[in-house]
């Protein structure tokens, strides 16, 4: 198909902690795997995307687990409207997973989430 491409972005988990850097160590709390997420960015492309979430607390598990539909529902919000071009980038994905710890720990009322790992970024 003219004009349409794939763009992979997962040669290895891509971690950022909220503070800002690059992270991925496995020091305390524990991983939340997360379902796929699709998004149609326009008519012709969408993004999809699988993430793991690294919590300070182990116990925060069923909390999170609790929450889930809110926060998939607001990590999909803050996809909407993004451009084909500039979701493509590595520098948008970093920007996303610091996004996402943030609205995690707004949708749980805390800091429960410390780092966003995306597993899959699929930008079509």
């Amino acid at each position: 198909m003219k004009g349409l491409a794939l763009i992979l972005i997962a040669a290895s988990t891509v971690a950022f902690a909220s503070e800002g850097g690059a992270g991925g160590n496995s020091d305390s709390g524990d991983l939340v795997m997360m379902e796929p997420i699709t998004i149609n960015l326009s008519e012709e492309h969408y993004i999809q995307f699988v993430s793991q979430v690294r919590l300070n607390d182990p116990a925060g598990k069923e909390r999170m687990t609790a929450h889930m539909p809110g926060i998939r529902f607001e990590l999909i919000k803050a996809m909407l409207g993004q451009e084909f071009a500039s979701a493509s980038t590595p520098a948008f994905m970093e920007s996303f997973a610091e996004k996402a710890v943030k609205i995690i720990n707004t949708t749980m009322g805390g800091e429960h989430a410390k780092a966003v790992l995306l597993d899959r970024w699929i930008v079509q």
